[in-house]
């Protein structure tokens, strides 16, 4: 069970690295985030895994995504702010924003482990309809249409009527 989470959290070493290096998440913040995961992955793993305990791990990610959201948010303004006082406003080359440049692999990132997250909970817990809507309200809320098809579809499949 050790290898599996370890391995799990291996996979999110690039995209909290690239969070770190963009300063949205301090090195703390980071090792916070890894040891809260660590917690949950293990709950998740054990024989026994709750339903508390994946929706637990959910709402922790969904709070992690805002204060992402909220931070980059931030981020822009200050550095949009900066160049207005730097008067950089007449320079096409300046106007373009650096955090605009390319998606970083830590934007999508929490989004698509809250995914993974619902995935892995509905195929545990497969008869509990409240899982798969609440799934499709997070798909909505973050505007991932195509996600949200594939839920009402596989819904529909296990709830025909």
């Amino acid at each position: 069970m050790a290898e599996h989470v370890q391995a799990a959290l291996d996979q999110m070493v690039p995209p909290l690295r690239d969070l770190m290096d963009r300063n949205i998440f301090s090195e703390k913040e980071v090792k916070a985030i890894v040891a809260r995961r660590r917690e949950s992955e293990y709950l998740l793993r054990r024989l026994t895994a709750r339903k508390a305990d994946f929706l637990r791990y959910i709402e922790q990610e969904m709070a992690l995504e805002r204060l992402r959201e909220l931070r980059s948010l931030q981020r822009k303004r200050d550095h949009r702010k900066s160049q207005r006082e730097a008067g950089d406003d007449d320079d096409d080359e300046n106007r373009a924003d650096p955090t605009k440049e390319k998606e970083h692999i830590g934007d999508v990132h929490i989004v698509q482990h809250i995914h993974l997250l619902f995935v892995r909970a509905i195929r545990k817990f497969r008869s509990d309809l409240s899982l798969h809507l609440q799934h499709a309200e997070f798909c909505k809320q973050q505007k991932s249409f195509t996600r949200l098809g594939r839920v009402y579809a596989e819904a529909l499949q296990i709830f025909p009527r």
